[in-house]
């Protein structure tokens, strides 16, 4: 029907037509490419898909810069900005996730290193601690002597949590600005 409209030919070049996504706008109830990206991609909240799609246009964050533009404001952020509860969060943290499997290394006795977000100044290299977000999605924290010292990405924060729940046991240190963890060694 877009195309019949724009191509009418009582329709001067001078006349604006109907823009191309005229009919996906109208079906998914959006008013931005960027939401329309969110909810053709697992996106479910329609909400949702509409408030990040006019904060990225705002933003002048294209679709194809979405994952990354999301990934970097964090579980927080989307909870601050977006009011993002915690079925919104999970989606959106399948939509910024890479995949990776993280435990296939581990068991071959090869380190896992992820990088961080949000490393602290100075922050010099050596042991630290993952704290688990327990039921409630929250930004994975990395913490030495009880503070926290970086953030786990959210586009690495599944492959973190399969890690921390896989029951294995673990050693995490920071090195140069990245979480490098390995199985440890009982006796070492």
């Amino acid at each position: 029907m877009v195309n019949l409209v724009n191509t009418h030919p009582l329709l001067t070049p001078a006349t604006p037509g109907l823009f191309a996504h005229t009919a996906r706008h109208i079906r998914h109830g959006v008013d931005t490419e960027q939401a329309i990206t969110l909810l053709t991609s697992g996106i479910t909240s329609r909400r949702l898909a509409h408030q990040i799609g006019r904060a990225a246009v705002y933003a002048r964050i294209s679709s194809g810069e979405l994952r990354a533009w999301l990934a970097d404001q964090q579980i927080d952020g989307w909870i601050t900005a977006y009011k993002a509860n915690t079925y919104e969060v999970e989606e959106l943290l399948d939509y910024v996730s890479k995949p990776a499997n993280p435990l296939n290394g581990l068991l071959r006795g090869r380190p896992v290193t992820i990088p961080l977000a949000r490393v602290g100044p100075g922050t010099g290299d050596g042991p630290v601690t993952l704290t688990h977000p327990g039921k409630k999605q929250t930004t994975i924290r990395v913490n030495r002597d009880g503070n926290q010292i970086a953030a786990i990405p959210a586009a690495r924060h599944h492959a973190v949590l399969t890690m921390i729940d896989s029951g294995l046991d673990l050693a995490h240190h920071l090195e140069a600005g990245q979480l490098v963890t390995t199985l440890a060694m009982a006796g070492l």
